[in-house]
């Protein structure tokens, strides 16, 4: 079974700053490259989302800009859709 976890423990499993984990996956979400999915109206993540965000910040580490980053992660990952219904990337 999954461990789903809210914003502040994902960031410390991944070694950086709430806000700049944050908003690296509200830029997947807004270019509509991956999905993080929600509970009570809050994002959750899981083991997915663990492994994707451990990539970036090792590809940051090594000077990458995001774009080329986010340009890879469908090569590395399976990604997650957005929900049919879904149209707006708050949240």
């Amino acid at each position: 079974m999954d461990e789903y976890c809210l914003i502040n423990d994902f960031a410390k499993k991944i070694g950086q700053h709430q806000n700049t984990v944050d908003g690296w996956f509200k830029q997947l979400e807004e270019r509509r490259i991956h999905y993080v999915n929600r509970a009570n109206g809050k994002k959750v993540y899981n083991s997915l989302d663990l492994q994707i965000g451990l990539y970036i910040r090792d590809k940051r580490e090594k000077k990458w800009a995001l774009d080329p980053i986010f340009s890879e992660l469908p090569e590395h990952f399976e990604l997650r859709p957005f929900p049919p219904d879904n149209t707006a990337t708050s949240g």
